[in-house]
């Protein structure tokens, strides 16, 4: 037990501080425990100066109190740092951001800086974006069904436009690997899709306006009949799952008469 004078450290049993430490850390906040700290620690002006410096090493007088039936009771600094479970360092801290004009404890600045840096991170992958996004891109023309990725053109790579990205805006500090996280978590790529593509769907998709003009009515009659082939094609289907005979039929007729056509029209990766 403590011996010094006018401390009360003898009051407080091992189940009473053992109940005052269990309240501190149920705080669960390092704002509210500082508070607590502050709340039990009267800072004063020594009454007695042993130094005549200017600047003597001793500025304030720390008082140390711990709560008893509602009172605060002075108790040593060694009892009050051992009933909370805190180092010297944390209780300075606590005094030090104690406003002693306002008695408002400042705010933890701590976080601050995950702030900023998290609202920059969403301005750098922001700025990604929009640069990908202006480059033309487009589906996959017969694997639609089974994929939804989306094709660049294939004289371009990864590297060559993150090079232009930089180029475009030299405050973008984002690396190459989170452009390339961005690139792919946007379902993009390079290359061309594992099926040929139809050269009249290609040539008016990726034409100029007049070249547009000039094939939309053989692209539309050319949409039109892929629908109508492609509707043909799963009647069929569905006629020969329930008839062996349908289905034997249909297998001779599709490679001695619709192969052949099919190739010729252009349809055959179509179906």
């Amino acid at each position: 037990m403590c011996k010094k004078r006018k401390r009360m450290c003898y009051l407080f049993s091992s189940p009473l501080r053992t109940m005052i430490f269990s309240q501190f850390y149920s705080l669960g906040d390092l704002q509210q425990q500082r508070e607590y700290i502050a709340r039990f620690v009267l800072s004063q002006n020594p009454k007695h100066r042993t130094t005549n410096s200017n600047d003597p090493r001793r500025k304030q007088t720390h008082y140390f109190f711990l709560p008893l039936e509602g009172i605060r009771q002075l108790v040593c600094k060694k009892m009050f740092l051992g009933t909370l479970g805190i180092s010297e360092k944390v209780c300075r801290t606590a005094i030090k951001k104690l406003n002693r004009t306002t008695s408002v404890l400042e705010k933890e600045n701590r976080g601050d800086r995950r702030e900023l840096q998290s609202s920059r991170d969403i301005l750098i992958r922001k700025s990604i974006i929009e640069h990908i996004n202006r480059f033309p891109r487009v589906e996959s023309h017969y694997c639609r069904k089974s994929s939804t990725k989306q094709y660049l053109h294939e004289d371009l790579s990864l590297s060559t436009m993150y090079h232009m990205c930089k180029l475009e805006d030299q405050q973008t500090k984002g690396s190459f690997s989170l452009y390339r996280k961005i690139f792919r978590f946007m379902n993009l790529s390079f290359h061309k899709p594992k099926k040929d593509q139809c050269g009249l769907c290609k040539c008016y998709r990726e034409g100029s306006e007049e070249v547009k003009a000039n094939l939309e009515k053989e692209y539309l009659a050319h949409i039109l009949e892929k629908e109508t082939v492609r509707e043909i094609k799963n009647s069929c289907k569905e006629k020969a799952k329930n008839d062996t005979k349908i289905s034997n039929k249909l297998y001779t007729y599709q490679f001695l008469i619709i192969v052949p056509y099919f190739i010729k029209r252009g349809l055959l990766s179509t179906i």
